[in-house]
């Protein structure tokens, strides 16, 4: 294991280093260490020094060239017409000596081979297809290697097909551009099988440029920027993907990859929402799932997507009928993203675990983050997949959309839909809405701040399982003045809103939380309300305690002897107002088994199923909000 460790840091000083005999690593280990060390401590002088010093006191073997981590100028790159250091990534026009992330393609440590060498021009002017696929082929056929694009615009009249342990990598957005020109192509493609999928390619630092592709009359998924299928372990670190006439970058079937650092924009400029009747596909970065593994790990981490035709960033589960039942997409993560003027920022109909972390949907055409399943998007699936289940959106910005904040469309009984610790505010529909169609169970909503939308700022729309808003600041939602702030469709059951601020919107007339028929086990508990009517329901919630901001409330007694005939009784109260919240407990042995009817602003009736017996003595307590 120390060896091992030694070896590592050994080639984190120096990339090409060879192998070196362990007993010298052994023997060496505390020099290599000095030089580890040296080479990020102190000032820049001072570093250079001491790496040089402990340089000279290695042998040759160890040694290797004569170049520490803090110049990172492998000789390789020298002789041959490549960048400076291979894999690290261009920041403000620099080139960052941060060390690989983790989903590095394993390649040779072979120089990289450079398209000028196979006669790309890179002048924007001659057909660079044929030069760059020579290089690609080359790469593949040596056992993997890094191919080259220095700086320049690379004219492709056709696809440049990427395969297996191949590293396409240039000299950042930009700088280095592939403009494609022609009809019918994506610029970039790569397809495996379900059974011999492509593994360990890349491609990073560079423009992807298909507005040269003018698209047909109808929508042709080829017409991409980057067309991947069936790969494991891919990385596409540091690309502009722009104008395509269908999605940006688009991948179906990815496993154990990264999409990071990218920027799409617009791109599915061949999108007709109401020629194809689709919400799929002319999307800034769209990945395909469910036809892969029962899991398809896939990171979209620090990307942007802006002014694309159709969705920011989507996932799609792209298993249908009886295959649905064997495959589930899943375990996807979204992470510091943007989506800014798309028609939607983010869309997932992938039915397993998919996550929204610190991203940002701002100003997208309808709605900010939609969760759906393929049934939803204009097209006839039978049996219809799998339901969303246990997504989680948190610590997102979801803000001046046109449509609903957060949409969930389509979720079952098993949904755990979380939305947690994230701003919504300012869109034009609701803040976040639940309308699935059918029951839906398990949704909750914690530490958010839902403001100043359009419509209610949490509506679960269809009823329910088990639903909870706590911790959350709910106000000024429903510009109409007529909306509630949350809102219960019929048969909520298993309904807990406790310890959120809830505030109407200015000269609003509408209640803080409403309740349709046929709810059951709800408790408010510990809320504060302002400015708003706090409750609006048929019947009252079964437990509403410890809030705070009625407007007013009355408590009292009421009794009446029984004449063994009346099961009706009236009890009078001293609010003026019909009652929003009323809490009314038997007194005497006699007063139980009743039900609260009705209350208006002079009484409560009760009744009994049986009249209560001649003579005996009836008493109630009672608490009545407004």
């Amino acid at each position: 294991m120390e060896i091992d460790v030694i070896q590592c840091e050994v080639r984190r000083i120096h990339p090409l280093i060879p192998a070196a005999p362990p007993d010298l690593l052994i023997r060496y280990r505390r020099v290599i260490r000095d030089i580890f060390r040296s080479s990020f401590v102190g000032p820049k002088s001072k570093r250079r020094r001491g790496t040089d010093r402990c340089l000279r006191s290695l042998p040759a073997v160890l040694r290797g060239t004569k170049v520490a981590r803090y110049r990172a100028i492998p000789v390789a790159s020298r002789v041959r017409d490549g960048p400076p250091y291979p894999s690290s990534p261009v920041v403000d026009g620099h080139r960052s000596n941060r060390r690989q992330p983790l989903f590095a393609a394993p390649v040779t440590s072979s120089p990289m081979r450079s398209v000028a060498e196979y006669g790309a021009s890179g002048d924007g002017t001659n057909d660079d297809r044929g030069a760059i696929q020579a290089a690609v082929d080359d790469a593949h056929e040596a056992g993997g290697d890094r191919v080259y694009l220095p700086a320049g615009e690379y004219r492709v009249d056709g696809p440049i097909t990427h395969r297996s342990r191949v590293h396409l990598v240039g000299d950042g957005m930009g700088p280095t551009t592939i403009r494609a020109e022609g009809k019918g192509f994506a610029a970039l493609e790569g397809f495996g099988e379900p059974d011999e999928p492509l593994t360990d390619l890349a491609v990073e630092q560079l423009t992807v440029d298909a507005s040269g592709v003018p698209g047909g009359e109808s929508y042709d998924p080829g017409e991409k920027c980057l067309y991947y299928q069936h790969v494991r372990r891919c990385r596409i670190v540091g690309v502009h993907a722009y104008g395509s006439a269908a999605t940006g970058i688009g991948t179906d079937m990815l496993v154990d990859s990264l999409v990071q650092g990218c920027v799409a924009e617009d791109c599915g400029r061949n999108f007709d929402a109401a020629r194809d009747g689709l919400n799929i596909g002319s999307n800034g970065i769209g990945i395909g799932t469910g036809l892969a593994a029962d899991a398809e790990p896939v990171v979209v981490a620090n990307c942007h997507a802006r002014g694309n035709s159709n969705n920011g960033i989507m996932f799609e589960n792209q298993a249908t009928g009886e295959r649905a039942r064997e495959y589930h997409a899943g375990h996807l993560l979204v992470y510091g993203c943007t989506a800014i003027g798309n028609r939607v920022g983010f869309r997932t109909s992938a039915d397993r675990r998919v996550r929204f972390a610190n991203c940002s949907a701002h100003a997208n055409e309808k709605d900010g983050i939609v969760i759906d399943e393929k049934g939803e998007m204009g097209l006839e699936i039978s049996p219809p997949p799998f339901s969303a289940r246990e997504h989680r959106i948190d610590g997102c910005h979801v803000t001046e959309n046109g449509g609903h904040g957060v949409h969930v469309t389509e979720a079952d009984e098993s949904a755990a839909i979380d939305v947690s610790t994230s701003q919504i505010s300012a869109n034009g529909g609701a803040g976040i809405r639940i309308a699935t169609g059918e029951r839906i169970a398990d949704v909750a909503v914690a530490n958010c701040r839902v403001f100043d939308n359009g419509g209610p700022g949490i509506v679960f729309a269809d009823g329910g399982v088990d639903f909870r808003v706590s911790d959350s600041d709910v106000s000024d939602n429903g510009r109409d003045g007529a909306t509630p702030e949350i809102r219960f469709g019929e048969s909520a059951v298993r309904v807990t809103v406790s310890g959120c601020h809830i505030s109407g919107a200015p000269n609003s007339q509408a209640p803080g939380i409403t309740f349709a028929t046929g709810h059951d086990s709800v408790m408010i508990v510990g809320n504060q309300f302002h400015g708003c009517t706090p409750l609006e329901a048929d019947e009252p919630p079964a437990v509403v305690r410890d809030n705070a901001g009625f407007r007013t409330e009355t408590a009292g007694r009421a009794e009446a002897v029984g004449d063994g005939e009346t099961t009706e009784f009236v009890l009078p109260h001293e609010l003026d107002v019909a009652p929003s919240v009323r809490n009314v407990w038997a007194e005497s042995d006699a007063a139980t088994g009743f039900h609260v009817t009705t209350a208006d602003e002079e009484a409560i009736v009760v009744a009994f199923a049986e009249p209560p017996d001649a003579d005996s003595q009836l008493r109630w307590g009672f608490e009545l909000r407004r």
